[in-house]
């Protein structure tokens, strides 16, 4: 005689709608979990990044603080520490990544793989300051700031009228110090570690033709650094650079900021184009082609100095101190 099991109808039915329950609590915590871990990551990297990129805008600052602001010194000074973003190995595979990675990132943007923007000295603090006596090679016909004897200068200019107020120049506000300090703005592609978040950059992006949304468009994050040294070189108004990597900035205006965190002062992105096609020889070869200033590169300050044929850019107008902090300004 066979045993009769006879079950619950409601425990029965309690179990039928517990079927996958649990796939779906694990689902719920495990997706938040997961995009939490990957978001992590990326801020990681980020961070490392950023603080890589300090370190090499900070060597190619000095550099061209030494070598007259040449674009050619910064862009071989920045690209060769770029190797903690690259590193294979040997050196040989290092500049090899370093090459492939550039070269890529110039393609998707369908520009330079990296910009920087020389802010200051500025180009009306050149036509307000530069001094036609002074001769270097390799910037013939170029408008140079004086570096020498800077409080001589500073006190020169307090005594000279048209508009030179406490020594600062009638065009752009600036003084002879500020005329010579080396201002950079840097923006680097930041390639996201996961395809997603590439997406989603794209996204963020519209029809600005600035470079930190042609880097958006791309799927990269534009990465900010920026830095202020004092020159310890005759600063030269060079051409802008044919690969784009490095622009004078001509100006500044006071449109309202579009950017997340933004101050309330932006700059145009309007750069010279002046000496862009002459015939003049301005490669940079090597460190002999530099001497450091000599004294008979000097002309007294109390001369009267020539402010040439610059075109005239009308009044400039200086950002807020704030702009370049963290993520302060993208636009």
């Amino acid at each position: 005689m066979s045993a009769v099991i006879k079950t619950n109808p409601r425990t029965y039915f309690s179990y039928a709608h517990q079927t996958g329950a649990a796939i779906l609590e694990f689902t719920a915590m495990a997706v938040p979990l997961v995009l939490i871990s990957l978001g992590t990551i990326e801020l990681s990297s980020w961070f490392y990044t950023r603080q890589a990129l300090h370190t090499v805008l900070l060597d190619a600052a000095r550099e061209a603080t030494t070598k007259h602001i040449h674009p050619e010194a910064i862009i071989n000074t920045l690209e060769n520490g770029l190797t903690p973003l690259f590193a294979k190995g040997p050196r040989a595979q290092n500049l090899e990544a370093i090459n492939s990675g550039l070269e890529l990132r110039r393609q998707q943007i369908k520009g330079a793989p990296w910009q920087i923007t020389v802010l200051s000295p500025s180009y009306s603090a050149f036509k307000d300051f530069q001094d036609s006596s002074l001769y270097l090679p390799k910037a013939s016909g170029l408008a140079i700031v004086n570096n020498y004897f800077l409080a001589e200068q500073d006190l020169n200019n307090k005594k000279r009228g048209s508009g030179w107020v406490n020594g600062s120049g009638p065009i752009s506000g600036q003084n002879i110090y500020q005329a010579n300090t080396l201002t950079l703005e840097f923006y680097w592609p930041h390639r996201p570690a996961f395809t997603p978040f590439a997406y989603i950059l794209k996204l963020l992006s519209n029809s600005s033709d600035s470079y930190a949304k042609k880097v958006l468009k791309a799927g990269y994050l534009p990465i900010k650094r920026s830095i202020s040294l004092m020159m310890h070189s005759h600063p030269v108004l060079w051409p802008n650079h044919s690969s784009g990597k490095v622009l004078f900035e001509q100006g500044y205006t006071t449109n309202p900021c579009k950017g997340w965190l933004c101050s309330q002062t932006t700059r145009n992105q309007q750069t010279h184009t002046d000496n862009t096609t002459d015939n003049n020889d301005y490669s940079y070869t090597n460190e002999g082609e530099w001497p450091a200033n000599n004294a008979e590169d000097f002309i007294d300050p109390s001369n009267p100095i020539n402010s040439g044929s610059l075109p005239d850019v009308g009044n400039h107008i200086f950002p807020n101190p704030e702009c370049g902090i963290t993520m302060c300004c993208v636009f």
